[in-house]
């Protein structure tokens, strides 16, 4: 898992570091302090960088979730959190989990580079937020990670194209990246998945080869 969301993290144009084990994270956070951290409360040690649970909260048990924070949320620190400092994904979790948790509070301040001057782009039902990187269907909030809204944008400019694997993975990084091309796959599962529960049974269709466009979004 480590490994596949540092490929992920920085085929979207950012750095990653991974440590497996406490003495790593403490001499990698004395070189550099990352904007988030990811961490699994089961490694040995990780304990000592958590921030404390109150009492009140209904936690997982120790070693049994993934916690993403924010470096003023470790314990100990003095400095800000700022908002949702500890965000914690109980087991089982997957890799897309995660990347989703990453994406939404590392928001990009800039709209996607895919051409499109409007801030905003709807189709149907299906609305784009391209000022926050939010994806909506109808009133309903579908959260996205970053990878995903760029895909969405993609397909939503383009509602009656139809984009192959290899096409969308050139356009969200690179033709060259092969790790990039089944995650792409990841996204379109997990995209629709989510519309679905949102009230959207066809946001993505698919055709053999995969290749992709968007459904109906009515």
């Amino acid at each position: 898992m480590r490994d596949r969301i540092v490929i992920v993290v920085e085929e979207n144009g950012m750095s990653a570091d991974q440590a497996g084990d406490a003495d790593l994270v403490r001499a990698q956070l004395a070189r550099r302090m990352p904007d988030l951290l990811v961490l699994d409360d089961g490694l040995p040690g990780i304990s000592a960088f958590l921030p404390p649970c109150p009492e009140t909260a209904d936690r997982p048990m120790e070693g049994s979730s993934i916690r993403i924070v924010r470096p003023g949320c470790l314990a100990g620190s003095t400095t800000s959190c700022g908002p949702e400092p500890d965000l914690q994904l109980p087991r089982p979790v997957l890799v897309r989990d995660v990347l989703a948790a990453i994406g939404a509070l590392l928001q990009p301040t800039q709209p996607p580079s895919l051409g499109l001057s409007a801030t905003r782009l709807s189709v149907g039902q299906l609305v784009l937020d391209g000022e926050h990187w939010e994806a909506f269907f109808g009133r309903t909030h579908v959260p996205t990670s970053a990878t995903e809204y760029r895909l969405l944008t993609l397909l939503a400019s383009h509602p009656s194209k139809f984009f192959s694997n290899d096409a969308i993975a050139a356009r969200l990084g690179s033709a060259r990246d092969t790790h990039l091309r089944p995650a792409v796959d990841g996204c379109i599962f997990a995209l629709r998945s989510r519309f679905r529960h949102a009230g959207c049974t066809d946001l993505i269709e698919l055709l053999p080869g995969p290749a992709y466009r968007l459904g109906t979004c009515a």
